[in-house]
């Protein structure tokens, strides 16, 4: 029994000594809050987490580096990084992993969502998209439906702001 519990302390020692092993490692990232040992930076979202974002901004600027856990995340919090940093490494960010629960659906090579960018059926399914979806004759037929949902939209804030006791201020320009 003593011998379960000397290496279950030798191995949370470990794991929790890995991350200060593979800081030496990593690239050179832009600054983020602090993180704690395996939780990473969660802690510093809160429960508001795009109101925290906001904040981190202010603090560590408009591109910064969170710890979700494991995983090494960038934030870019100003349209304009955004923007340049999409534009300027568009190849880096055009493919990206598919989720395993993604993975197990049939069919998943057909889908323009997740098929690899630089294929050739990627091609095809975008013209198809563009001359039997997205044509303005098809969008014209279609008006209906999106002022519907907008309308659904409106009325589902609405009746959130009226339980939650808040307000949105909601401009309809037309």
């Amino acid at each position: 029994m003593e011998l379960y519990i000397i290496l279950f302390c030798i191995s949370i020692f470990f794991l929790l000594l890995k991350p200060l092993f593979h800081r030496s490692k990593t690239l050179n990232l832009p600054p983020g809050p602090i993180g704690l040992p395996i939780l990473g930076s969660i802690h510093s979202l809160g429960s508001h987490p795009n109101q925290s974002l906001a904040e981190l901004a202010k603090v560590h600027g408009p591109i910064m580096t969170l710890r979700l856990g494991s995983i090494t995340t960038i934030v870019l919090s100003s349209p304009e990084m955004a923007k340049q940093v999409l534009q300027t490494h568009a190849q880096s960010f055009s493919d990206r992993p598919i989720p395993d629960a993604i993975a197990s659906m049939p069919n998943l090579e057909t889908s323009l969502v997740w098929g690899p960018s630089d294929d050739n059926r990627w091609r095809k399914l975008r013209g198809i998209c563009i001359t039997q979806l997205f044509s303005g004759q098809k969008l014209n037929s279609l008006q209906y439906l999106r002022y519907k949902k907008v309308e659904q939209l409106i009325q589902h804030i609405k009746k959130h702001c009226e339980i939650s006791n808040t307000q949105v201020n909601i401009e309809l320009k037309t």
